[in-house]
């Protein structure tokens, strides 16, 4: 596996999903979490709820320059999860937001996303 395959599989691992719901907030951020080296709870992900064959396809065709970014044409869905007011490890307690018709803000890199740098209108 060259390195950018493992970057992209780890954009997907980190943000992408084929169904995401609020209530699996806390499930889904465990497990980010459970592969941060200090022990501390993420004060927020965002999870794409999408194929990740789609969400790939910004990087090769389906997204258009943004600066040295790529922002996506068509919209997604979007579920925010974010540490609740007052939540410390190993307590990780998490609220999430669904935000929906956004565009994505990705870094590409050999024609992968490797980064997620937001989303817009």
């Amino acid at each position: 596996i060259h390195v950018s395959e493992r970057e992209g599989s780890s954009f997907s691992w980190k943000h992408v999903r084929d169904s995401m719901e609020l209530l699996h907030c806390h499930q889904e951020m465990e497990a980010i979490n459970s592969h941060i080296s200090e022990r501390k709870c993420k004060d927020s992900n965002s999870f794409i709820v999408s194929s990740d064959y789609r969400v790939k396809q910004i990087c090769i065709g389906e997204g258009e320059p943004y600066g040295d970014k790529t922002l996506s044409k068509g919209t997604f869905r979007i579920v925010r999860c974010e540490l609740a007011p007052g939540a410390k490890y190993p307590d990780c307690q998490y609220q999430g937001s669904v935000l929906t018709n956004r565009k994505l803000l990705v870094k590409c890199e050999n024609n992968l996303p490797v980064h997620f740098h937001g989303d817009r209108d």
